[in-house]
């Protein structure tokens, strides 16, 4: 699930931020890891410099997750499938465009949120996703996952 949060955050460059918020809840613990970061892009692929609590940088690239600290990892996409559900959810929110996303969420849509319920295919990890709008513009994403961990993403 953690690869899943990691590559999740690369969803808001697709919405033109710059600086970002991360807040995540752990369920298990009861308890919420704040995170803050830059990002930009590189010839296609997206950077994420986070700045606090702990520096490293992400790298989404197109069949791989590169992350960057003391330890540099690499993880694939065809070894962590439900990591594929991201690229599309890029697409979507950078286009404004949520018709490919229909076939794994049941999505509702409102002035100001727009709310993707998973369906089979992607309930096993995530419960849904909430995306909400201020003027027309990103504002904030949600993810609700299985086990009762939220990630948060706001613009600042």
């Amino acid at each position: 699930m953690k690869y899943f949060i990691l590559v999740v955050l690369s969803v808001i460059y697709g919405m033109g931020a710059d600086k970002f918020r991360e807040t995540i809840y752990l369920d298990a613990f009861g308890e919420h890891k704040v995170s803050l970061g830059q990002m930009s892009q590189i010839k296609g692929d997206i950077k994420l410099i986070y700045s606090t609590p702990v520096a490293k940088t992400l790298y989404y690239q197109k069949d791989k997750l590169v992350i960057q600290t003391d330890t540099n990892k690499t993880y694939m996409y065809a070894q962590h499938p439900q990591l594929l559900v991201v690229p599309s959810i890029i697409k979507a929110i950078s286009k404004n465009s949520f018709d490919d996303l229909e076939v794994i969420f049941d999505i509702i849509k409102t002035s100001t949120q727009m709310k993707l319920v998973a369906k089979q295919s992607t309930k096993k990890h995530i419960e849904k996703i909430i995306i909400d709008y201020e003027s027309k513009k990103f504002k904030k994403f949600e993810i609700y996952m299985r086990n009762h961990d939220r990630i948060m993403i706001e613009i600042l």
